[in-house]
């Protein structure tokens, strides 16, 4: 293996196949994370009785462009960027015909008899946001065109509590989980992970899937879809703040990956500079109890910077960050990038003693290094490898910090960094855990 990225070379079969990965997460329902395994941790059984149903409902925000091909042809959402962020639901349904008692059996299961697929209905638009640009503005006083557009704001972040009020009229939790992809993930991927995701955290609080204008494809997708990444940052800022302005949701957490946590990054950046100016606590009025970026596809500087220097992590109330030196996606990244290094393929060992002394004045900030099995990319680990996925659910929907005496058995490598191993949190895995 080829550790430096400025001397990379990539085979072209591999360089392609990494272009052309469209999500992480495949048609079916996500492994069972090892902590759900044979019911020894059962997230179902305080299910709300509405929510028993092979249909899992997600919350969808898009500025991807909405597709019709014809008048009596549903709507999908492409690669192209709309200037309107549009808000709505979407129903993933697993199997075929399943009882809720069969998906339960399944979703509890290390051996399940079959592959139960997700289905994806066709996305229901409940509300469009004012539109981000202004082609037609007055010429002689575009400042009406702006008035206009915030007096709109108003009425919108209106209907977005009215959605929002549907999933808690169901649920005990009033929290929100939100999951932003990355690079060359299409609508689907994002709704099948945060909706796989939601399943296996006990259906609690509200499913989100915020999916920009990615999957653009080709060699120069990746500098596109980085493009669009940089486009969607103004309405993930809006929809961010319509969700902290609710009023009986509590908390918000944060599922971000690969490209996905720059943006979320730049987002929560801005937001919390804006915060501040007011006098305001941007860990109170945000909202943000969990921040998560998985595999981050950020130049290591630039993430320095925003931890040390303008104190990101002061913004929300945890931030935890999956790194791999498995990834080879991020491999390509850098090296398509002329970065020194990803984020997201840091470990103990290549932490400079400054950084590592830095990490000491944010105990808030959790690295986690993820020694485990991985697939030929390496890139989707958080949601694919059960040991993973189990830190992931004990985060979200336990809200447990780092450490065995805390109920994360991770293993201790010095001052903000821990280690996943095979079998977490159990224990070493089995043969058949490493190839299911």
């Amino acid at each position: 293996m080829i550790d430096s990225p400025r001397t990379l070379v990539v085979p072209l079969c591999f360089f392609c196949a990494l272009l052309l990965v469209t999500g992480c997460t495949g048609p079916r329902l996500m492994k069972t994370p090892n902590l759900i395994r044979d019911a020894k941790n059962d997230p179902f059984a305080q299910v709300p009785e509405p929510l028993r149903t092979s249909e899992i409902s997600v919350l969808f925000a898009t500025d991807r462009f909405p597709e019709q091909k014809s008048s009596n042809s549903s709507v999908s959402f492409g690669a192209d960027r709309s200037s309107h962020l549009h808000v709505g639901r979407c129903i993933l349904t697993v199997g075929d015909d399943l009882s809720w008692e069969e998906l339960v059996d399944a979703s509890v299961s290390g051996r399940r008899s079959r592959k139960h697929r997700l289905s994806i209905g066709e996305p229901d638009v409940v509300l469009r946001y004012p539109g981000t640009f202004w082609r037609s503005a007055r010429i002689d006083d575009p400042s009406r065109d702006y008035e206009h557009f915030l007096q709109r704001r108003v009425s919108t972040r209106e209907e977005v509590h009215r959605l929002i009020d549907e999933w808690l009229d169901v649920t005990q939790d009033k929290e929100a989980f939100i999951f932003v992809h990355g690079y060359n993930n299409d609508f689907n991927d994002a709704v099948r992970t945060i909706g796989s995701l939601w399943h296996f955290l006990g259906r609690k609080g509200v499913p989100i899937a915020y999916t920009w204008p990615a999957g653009a494809g080709g060699l120069t997708g990746y500098t596109t879809d980085r493009e669009s990444g940089e486009f969607t940052i103004f309405h993930l800022k809006m929809f961010l703040e319509d969700l902290a302005a609710h009023p009986d949701l509590e908390w918000i957490h944060i599922l971000s990956h690969s490209r996905g946590t720059d943006v979320t990054e730049t987002a929560l950046r801005e937001l919390a500079i804006a915060e501040r100016a007011k006098g305001v606590d941007p860990r109170q009025s945000l909202k943000i109890r969990n921040l998560i970026l998985a595999s981050p596809d950020i130049d290591m500087e630039v993430a320095s910077q925003r931890i040390s220097s303008e104190r990101l992590p002061k913004a929300v109330q945890r931030t935890t960050i999956y790194l791999s030196r498995a990834d080879r996606a991020l491999k390509l990244s850098s090296w398509l990038q002329g970065s020194w290094s990803r984020l997201g393929l840091m470990n103990v060992d290549t932490f400079t003693p400054a950084q590592l002394q830095a990490l000491a004045f944010f105990p808030t900030v959790e690295l986690i290094d993820t020694d485990i099995e991985t697939d030929l990319i390496g890139h989707g680990y958080f949601y694919s490898n059960p040991s993973v996925s189990s830190d992931v659910i004990l985060i979200l929907r336990d809200d447990l910090g780092p450490g065995a005496e805390n109920g994360r058995p991770l293993k201790p490598l010095g001052t903000g960094l821990w280690r996943i191993e095979e079998g977490y949190p159990g224990g070493k895995a089995s043969l058949f855990d490493l190839i299911r």
